[in-house]
């Protein structure tokens, strides 16, 4: 599974920080570029019991996905399509 820190970065530190700032995001924690993350709580032991480590190929729809939390995790264990 792919690091998101390993993932192309098209924000700016200066745009990560406005989006921190200006939204309210203490649902669930999702790491962002440059080693910030919002401020929720940490979902990984629920990722493993929904996904496991690997969904090559699957298709996962995420009903009421808030921020996509699971929707990115999705990805990142190679689903083949995700909807939020």
């Amino acid at each position: 599974m792919p690091d998101r820190a390993e993932m192309p970065v098209h924000w700016t530190r200066e745009r990560v920080e406005r989006f921190l700032a200006d939204k309210d995001l203490r649902y669930q924690k999702i790491r962002l570029p440059y080693g910030r993350a919002t401020p929720g709580e940490e979902r990984e032991d629920t990722l493993q019991i929904a996904f496991g480590d690997d969904l090559e190929g699957r298709s996962v729809l995420d009903v009421g996905s808030y921020l996509g939390y699971f929707c990115l995790a999705a990805r990142e264990r190679n689903a083949g399509r995700v909807v939020g």
